[in-house]
């Protein structure tokens, strides 16, 4: 089954909350799936109690979600991490199948314009898209893997964990 937003059960939720940040004068990503860079695992939880928690590679707190609607995509798999003491949710990775590439880029680029960089991940597949937003986001999306990670401004510490699971070889290498 789809996991609706629980702000919205009788339709799909947008998954990015955006705007205009005018402290770095830049595009802001706020939000995914409606959960903000900071908020805290007990409240994510509540929010969405069919949310598997578990232990990232790395030590970090996560909720897994399955199956989740917004917009149009269809996202598999999406972990949220967070951080230690207080730090909240900092890093967010979905996988879904890289038919809803189009749309989910779409939605990526209007709401904080083209990436600011492309990197080729394998001979043969479609690079990476990149942003780095003013307020330390960083966002990288991959349309053949279906893959989007989006580490949050105070998230830093949790490229270590991206790394851990490429090592392990978890589908949610960066």
């Amino acid at each position: 089954s789809t996991l609706l937003a629980p702000e919205y059960p009788n339709e799909a939720f947008n998954p990015l909350s955006n705007g205009f940040d005018p402290l770095s004068h830049g595009p802001h990503l706020g939000a995914f799936l409606g959960v903000s860079f900071g908020d805290l695992s007990p409240d994510v939880s509540a929010r969405f109690p069919k949310a598997v928690p578990e232990t990232s590679p790395f030590g970090a707190e996560t909720l897994r979600l399955s199956n989740v609607r917004s917009d149009g995509v269809v996202y598999k798999t999406v972990l949220f991490e967070f951080l230690w003491h207080g730090g909240g949710m900092q890093l967010v990775m979905a996988k879904f199948d890289p038919v809803y590439a189009a749309p989910a880029l779409g939605d990526l680029t209007r709401r904080i314009g083209p990436p600011t960089l492309s990197k080729e991940t394998s001979p043969g597949s479609t690079p990476d898209k990149q942003w780095r937003l003013p307020d330390g986001t960083s966002i990288s999306f991959n349309a053949s893997l279906g893959r989007l990670v989006i580490v949050g401004p105070a998230g830093k510490i949790l490229y270590d964990d991206i790394k851990m699971r490429e090592e392990k070889g978890e589908e949610f290498a960066s």
